[in-house]
């Protein structure tokens, strides 16, 4: 039987795995492409990839990398079968294999190497079942999808992700349009609601609000097939701002998802003269049943 694959897209690359690998290195803003997955004893996938401006010739580095690599008592082969535009070489990791990969995706200009390590037994087709489905991740329009670490949603294509926090549980996402953009966009995916909430979701909302905020409008919100809070908070931002009617508005959206036991949660804070904002058009965290559309509907035309 197959063994069915798991998504995970991060800065623009999509990776296939095994479910029981995990992601245990992202790469943060302004650094190199970088993902690195395990399973609960070895280090198993890595995948590294940057833009490049010219064109490279795979089947010459290959052809060269087997020539520097035939006196190696690591090197074992060039592997064959591979979906295009992947090329490899099958090497010695201690006891077991180690297969490097690297493809070039034209359309992207956009380089990617892969290693597989094998402890055990080498499963040639899982690797072209990997290989198949790691790729440059195709944008949705106005907005890309990032999937991993639990949560999928897809982002209008101005934010981007500069803060990643992974805690036991608690997954948290912090998206800017920019370094010194004063909007902030967050999504978080909580496990085991029942001991983040201890009480109604509308009391833990409220509690979550950051010092200085101060709630303005609070109302039950229908996400998609389930039931939500909303909360629309205020807070101060300077004496001339408010000279000016400016505050910071924050919008908080929560819900359950009881098929997933999951608690989500997405908030947007911007600094405004009005009395509520909302989050930013396309915006869409996904849960059991498909998307919940937090954003406005993108504009058309």
């Amino acid at each position: 039987m197959t063994t069915p694959l798991e998504r995970t897209i991060w800065r623009g690359m999509e990776i296939a795995h095994p479910g029981d690998w995990e992601l245990a290195v992202a790469c943060g803003l302004g650094e190199p492409g970088r993902c690195t997955f395990v399973d609960r004893r070895y280090q198993r996938l890595e995948v590294v990839w940057r833009p490049l401006k010219h064109l490279p010739d795979m089947d010459l580095m290959l052809s060269k990398y087997r020539k520097k690599a035939a006196d190696s008592e690591d090197f074992l082969d060039v592997v064959g079968n591979l979906p295009e535009p992947w090329r490899a070489v099958l090497r010695r990791a201690g006891k077991g294999r180690m297969v490097n990969a690297g493809a070039f995706f034209r359309q992207e200009r956009l380089l990617a190497e892969v290693t597989m390590i094998w402890p055990d037994r080498r499963e040639a087709g899982l690797e072209r079942e990997i290989l198949s489905a790691t790729h440059p991740a195709a944008p949705a329009g106005a907005t890309h999808r990032w999937q991993a670490l639990g949560i999928r949603a897809d982002v209008p294509a101005e934010f981007d992700l500069h803060r990643n926090d992974a805690r036991p549980g608690r997954v948290a996402w912090t998206f800017r349009r920019s370094e010194k953009a004063r909007d902030v966009l967050l999504i978080e995916r909580l496990a085991m609601p029942d001991q983040w909430l201890r009480g109604p979701l509308r009391d833990w909302l409220a509690r979550e609000l950051p010092d200085g905020f101060r709630a303005f409008r609070q109302e039950p919100k229908n996400c998609g097939p389930h039931r939500g809070e909303v909360l629309i908070s205020h807070r101060k931002i300077g004496t001339l701002a408010a000279l000016r009617g400016r505050r910071s508005v924050r919008m908080d959206l929560a819900w359950l998802c009881p098929q997933e036991n999951r608690l989500y949660h997405v908030s947007y804070t911007e600094p405004t003269r009005q009395e509520e904002t909302q989050a930013p058009a396309g915006l869409a965290v996904h849960c059991c049943r498909g998307a919940v559309a937090v954003g406005s509907p993108q504009k058309v035309g």
